[in-house]
């Protein structure tokens, strides 16, 4: 019991439960502290309704949590100089909370007002401007607008990157290789960022640490759009047993090894499950378009004209630069089309030079290393 406790240290109590993962004993301190603190001071209770949206989010009950951080905000004085700092966290919690509920755009817009606010408050160097402008631009790609993703992220200097903690720099690095690689950058730059980002997150987590699955699926995937499939395929097996089903690395590098496939000999592919594995419409749909451009089979691009329902903004986007109608909702725009190395090699895309050149040899040196490194781990079977 905790109702004869003040009631800061029934919110540390909150707090501890959280951080041990006993959501059930910190849903029971919550709905005591909730009733007890209603005379709080607001500031008080803007904190309480806080916890409770993160509480919210880790029982994966997002609608609530984005509920709860609306209800703490309006105990803010967004005018009162000595909540500045409050109201910035507040709506930087409140755009992961939009992003949470599917609400990309509107995260977007949030965490760019964010990114323009911080640099004029601290200066452009700051690294919270950056790690604004990595959550922006996720919330941008999400959206389907990979171009403007690419435009934020390509502000920062490497002196900025730099500045950043180990694990925010691997983040930045993965996600400009993965969003320059959707905007048509140049090769070397979308291959070298996505090795620094293995590289400082696997120097930081470990090689072996599941959280490498991502970084492990987008080198795979940039690879396979170099048609560099060699390579490609066995990071995106390790990404596989890295993580679980429905994951995004999974999905990522399940197709990967299913496309692979039709180029080249892959163990257990083509796998006569894939499709039974695949629930959303989306994905299958994808699937299918992709074969069928790859194999350049006609009749079955013609039974694929429109993007379906269950499309995700991002997973839209793609299908409709692979040529299928699409008629987003609520505040998706596409502001131009991608033009990443798989769409310019199917006549989708605008040709760039580098794609009749080849691999540079040091690069293709370094990602060779990589691989043997992974294989020498003695982990799964390549």
């Amino acid at each position: 019991r905790t109702g004869s406790l003040p009631l800061a240290m029934q919110l540390t109590q909150l707090r501890v439960m959280m951080f041990r993962g006993n959501n059930d004993a910190a849903t029971r301190i919550f709905t005591r502290l909730q009733s007890e603190s209603a005379r709080a001071p607001a500031l008080f209770r803007h904190d309480v309704l806080t916890e409770a949206s993160f509480l919210a989010m880790r029982k994966g009950e997002m609608a609530e949590s984005l509920q709860r951080l609306q209800e703490a905000g309006t105990l803010l004085d967004p005018e009162d100089p000595g909540q500045r700092a409050e109201w910035l966290r507040h709506r930087a919690n409140l755009a992961t909370a939009l992003g949470n509920n599917e609400r990309y755009a509107e995260s977007a817009n949030l965490l760019l007002s964010l990114v323009e606010e911080t640099r004029s408050q601290v200066g452009a160097k700051h690294p919270r401007v950056a790690e604004f402008a990595c959550n922006a631009a996720l919330m941008l790609w999400q959206a389907g607008r990979a171009p403007e993703a690419w435009q934020l992220l390509a502000g920062f200097s490497e002196a900025d990157v730099a500045a950043l903690s180990p694990l925010l720099q691997a983040m930045y690095r993965k996600f400009r290789a993965s969003i320059g690689l959707l905007a048509g950058q140049a090769r070397a730059e979308v291959l070298g960022q996505s090795i620094s980002a293995i590289e400082t997150a696997g120097q930081t987590l470990g090689h072996d640490a599941t959280q490498l699955n991502s970084y492990y699926s987008s080198l795979a995937w940039a690879l396979f759009e170099y048609q560099e499939t060699a390579l490609a395929v066995p990071l995106a097996e390790r990404a596989m047993q890295l993580s679980g089903p429905g994951s995004y690395a999974y999905e990522v590098s399940d197709l990967l090894l299913e496309l692979a496939a039709l180029q080249m000999p892959v163990t257990g592919r083509p796998d006569s499950d894939f499709m039974s594995r695949k629930s959303l419409e989306c994905d299958r749909v994808e699937y299918q378009v992709l074969r069928a451009h790859l194999l350049a089979d006609r009749d079955a691009l013609a039974k694929h004209t429109t993007v379906p329902t269950d499309c995700a903004p991002e997973s839209g986007a793609r299908l409709h630069a692979l040529g299928l109608n699409w008629e987003p909702q609520g505040q998706i725009t596409v502001s131009e089309r991608m033009n990443s190395p798989l769409l310019r090699r199917l006549g989708l895309g605008t040709p760039q030079a580098e794609d009749s050149t080849p691999l540079d040899p040091a690069l293709r040196a370094r990602i060779q290393a990589l691989v043997d490194e992974i294989k020498a781990q003695g982990q799964g079977s390549f």
